[in-house]
């Protein structure tokens, strides 16, 4: 083919992983790589278009994204825009979705949020904490923290939570239910998530449905995966393929 580049002294067609500074570098590129990103060492090169999730340095590298994921957030990350709060992908801006009154605390498709401290969700009703576009957003708990939620029930819905820990009970989450029914956790996955007591992943005092959810090395004194106290039964997770 033509070549269109000068690399090392010599002409390239521009392709997957070739360095470049922007996306007229890529343009012309081989293979569909024609956006100029960062990849896990953190040097622009030529890639395929930006996915939800892809590293980012500012919202040019975001542009075209899948699922509307445009918006470069302050962790680097290609996510969905906020709409004026209508979802979240920091940590802060977590932590004052929780603080505040909404039922519903959707992540921004795309959402990589570490935990800096426990999260703590108090609701006189029901609660869902959800991912825009489920499998897509991430919450990692940094080692040292997890989630509490204190309401009538829960539903979770497509997160995965990743190194998540807790002194005592529920891992990635702790759901203290007033209700005995209600709660369900759907399309999530639990991965290296531990608890010094009973559910290495998740711990319920009442009864939840679990749906779809996987997981894979999460540890607990007692449950390594979800305990609901009410039944005093632990749920396995099936590894994820």
């Amino acid at each position: 083919g033509v070549c269109s580049r000068c690399v090392n002294g010599s002409s390239a067609q521009p392709q997957c992983g070739l360095y470049c500074y922007d996306n007229n570098g890529c343009s012309s590129a081989v293979n569909g790589c024609t956006t100029c990103l960062l990849n896990s060492n953190g040097n622009s090169v030529c890639s395929a278009p930006p996915q939800c999730g892809s590293s980012c340095k500012d919202n040019n590298q975001c542009s075209g994204a899948n699922n509307a994921c445009t918006t470069c957030n302050t962790s680097g990350r290609c996510v969905q825009s906020s709409n004026n709060d209508a979802c979240v992908s920091t940590f802060n801006a977590l932590t004052s979705a929780a603080s505040a009154t909404s039922d519903t605390i959707t992540l921004c498709a795309g959402s990589l949020i570490t935990l800096y401290a426990q999260l703590i969700v108090n609701r006189s009703g029901s609660f869902t904490l959800q991912c825009a576009t489920s499998g897509s957003c991430t919450i990692h708990g940094n080692y040292s923290s997890n989630i509490v939620i204190n309401a009538a029930n829960a539903v979770i819905t497509g997160i995965t939570f990743l190194n998540c820990k807790s002194r005592d009970n529920g891992g990635a989450i702790m759901i203290n239910a007033v209700s005995q029914q209600g709660s369900h956790i759907q399309s999530c996955t639990f991965n290296g998530n531990s608890a010094g007591v009973d559910g290495g992943a998740v711990y319920v005092n009442a009864y939840a449905e679990i749906t779809n959810c996987f997981g894979a090395s999460n540890w607990a004194n007692q449950c390594k995966t979800i305990y609901q106290n009410s039944a005093g039964t632990c749920t396995a997770l099936a590894v994820s393929s």
